[in-house]
């Protein structure tokens, strides 16, 4: 079956909060999008403000994300140099990481710590841009969990229109990797949706389709039927 995962870049950890308060009693994953305004242009929390308290206290374990042990959080990284913030992040406990191939030259490292790491396992996605040759992700395919292509060509922001280049990617990954998780984040939309399916991705995120929506458990149901129906 196909996944559904909306996706949500915070302005900060109240906008979190009040977000997942709309969704979270019907989700089972969320995707949290972080951007520290180097590797993309904007910033999302927790970067917009230094050493964010709630941030921290989450990091220590003094506090716990909302809906805790009833959802599952994957993050997408945005940011440069990901290796050095990993671990706060995988010390809260979510349950999967996606680092962008486009922002480190030390993605062994990155499997090599998770690998290595005394907690519970996290499943390590790669993401790809666009413009990006997916051969570059063929030295570390067997070493991750999933790949995530995305969707649009500028990241790290929603409401961007859909990149047709996403769907080659897809097919390539797929013909040579036919068990291997494909995520699509960015662009998602009702008419591009079945089109993605089709060309490979089982795993789709999506920010301003779900997140904007009047009625959004409404427009996961409708995505979820457009996707899983043969």
């Amino acid at each position: 079956m196909v996944e559904i995962i909306p996706a949500v870049i915070p302005k900060s950890y109240s906008n979190l909060v009040n977000t997942l308060g709309r969704i979270g009693h019907f989700v089972s994953v969320i995707q949290i999008d972080v951007t520290d305004g180097l590797f993309v242009s904007d910033k999302s929390w927790p970067y917009i403000e230094e050493n964010d308290s709630m941030f921290l206290a989450l990091v220590r374990k003094e506090s716990e994300l909302p809906f805790f042990g009833t959802m599952s959080y994957e993050v997408d990284l945005m940011v440069e140099e990901p290796e050095h913030e990993i671990g706060a992040w995988v010390s809260m406990g979510i349950s999967r990481i996606i680092v962008h191939i486009e922002s480190t030259k030390n993605v062994s490292s990155i499997i090599r710590y998770l690998a290595e790491s005394d907690v519970e396992h996290v499943s390590l996605g790669l993401a790809v841009n666009t413009s990006t040759n997916v051969a570059e992700l063929e030295p570390f395919i067997d070493a991750i969990d999933f790949v995530q292509c995305m969707g649009i060509d500028r990241i790290g922001k929603q409401g961007e229109q859909a990149d047709p280049r996403v769907l080659e990617q897809l097919k390539k990954l797929r013909a040579l990797h036919p068990s291997l998780i494909l995520s699509v984040d960015g662009g998602v939309r009702f008419e591009n949706a079945r089109a993605l399916v089709d060309a490979g991705a089982n795993r789709l995120v999506s920010g301003s389709l779900i997140l904007e929506s009047e009625k959004p458990e409404e427009t996961i149901k409708t995505l979820y039927a457009m996707v899983n129906t043969v």
